[in-house]
């Protein structure tokens, strides 16, 4: 599995969200991930950046299929 085929399942992204966010063919995504072929170094550094993002955003962390919602609670204690 590559680098960009684990971090965009993390982010429950499908191959086509994928492609319209940063403006690449599917075609090419399936490729990068079966291992067809490889992007430039600089170009898959751009699309592990931009997925990271994306979990970073998130607030809620998926352990063994069960969603824990990490975000702040807004209740005084």
């Amino acid at each position: 599995m590559t680098n960009i085929e684990f971090l965009r399942k993390q982010c429950n992204l499908s191959r086509p969200q994928l492609s319209e966010m940063i403006d690449v063919p599917v075609r090419t995504i399936e490729n990068w991930e079966y291992g067809t072929t490889k992007p430039a170094e600089y170009v898959e550094n751009m699309v592990i950046n931009k997925l990271k993002e994306l979990t970073k955003k998130s607030s809620k962390i998926i352990v063994f299929n069960e969603e824990i919602d990490h975000s702040p609670s807004l209740t005084k204690s």
